[in-house]
């Protein structure tokens, strides 16, 4: 039985199409996440991720 690959929060940050700008923001939150909070890099990515996510929403939100 093949187990399925994990895809990487990374890759799936990529196949939401994210803009330039957001994904400077994730590697911006990612990055201080990491290196400030010492989060490991899979669980800061995760978080920035989700900053990303929240900000997208917040920004349709105010339009």
């Amino acid at each position: 039985m093949n187990t399925p690959k994990r895809m990487s929060i990374e890759s799936f940050a990529e196949s939401l199409f994210i803009s330039e700008a957001e994904r400077e923001h994730f590697e911006e939150r990612a990055a201080i996440m990491e290196y400030e909070a010492g989060l490991p890099r899979e669980e800061a990515e995760k978080r920035a991720l989700e900053s990303v996510i929240r900000c997208r929403g917040e920004f349709r939100r105010a339009v």
